[in-house]
């Protein structure tokens, strides 16, 4: 079973100054603000393809940002989905704070599972999930990445994870691993969607 988790929503303002300004913002931090699901649908294509004998799911969320009204409910929500199918063999591949939602249902869950982060902040300190096999993909050029990090964690989140696979993807913005793009992994050139297949098996 592969769960695919997108990340938190971004919306423009229905005032105009407002909306100019959002605009800018995440225009600077490489954020998606048209339709920033749709490459969940695509990349559930291509897996159910190659991998007919999965089942491929898009677990959608309210996309929030706070953790007690949307990461922990929708962590929750996750878990619920994971004790109801009872798979034998679970990926969670999770982008931005999806892969929050994603470590929250993995840490309650409590079996063995495949997790891999795409662009996640990271806590100063996160305990270890030793059933969980944990992959992080990000790139040290996203700006909204490092700004989410500041944020979220007062300055002191990681970009990468003592326990896990850390897989650094350079000069890809935020939005950018949305879309079936080259990046350089590995000192080769490999389409993004390829390389989620990849550490997906």
């Amino acid at each position: 079973m592969i769960i695919l988790v997108p990340g938190s929503k971004t919306k423009l303002s229905s005032l105009r100054i407002l909306n100019e300004l959002l605009g800018k913002f995440y225009r600077y931090f490489g954020v998606d603000t048209e339709n920033s699901d749709a490459w969940i649908e695509e990349l559930k294509t291509l897996l159910s393809a190659e991998e007919p004998s999965a089942e491929v799911i898009y677990f959608s969320w309210s996309g929030g940002v706070t953790r007690t009204f949307s990461l922990n409910k929708a962590g929750q929500e996750l878990f619920a989905l994971l004790s109801e199918k009872g798979s034998e063999e679970v990926i969670l591949l999770c982008k931005s704070l999806g892969g929050v939602v994603g470590e929250i249902a993995a840490r309650k869950y409590g079996k063995k599972l495949k997790l891999i982060e795409v662009a996640t902040p990271h806590a100063p300190c996160k305990r270890a999930m030793p059933l969980v096999e944990l992959i992080t993909i990000y790139s040290p050029q996203d700006k909204y990445f490092k700004l989410a990090n500041k944020v979220l964690y007062c300055g002191l989140g990681k970009n990468v994870m003592a326990h896990a696979r850390n897989v650094a993807l350079p000069n890809v913005d935020h939005s950018d691993f949305n879309k079936n793009i080259e990046v350089d992994y590995d000192h080769s050139q490999i389409r993004l969607f390829e390389l989620y297949k990849k550490l997906i098996r």
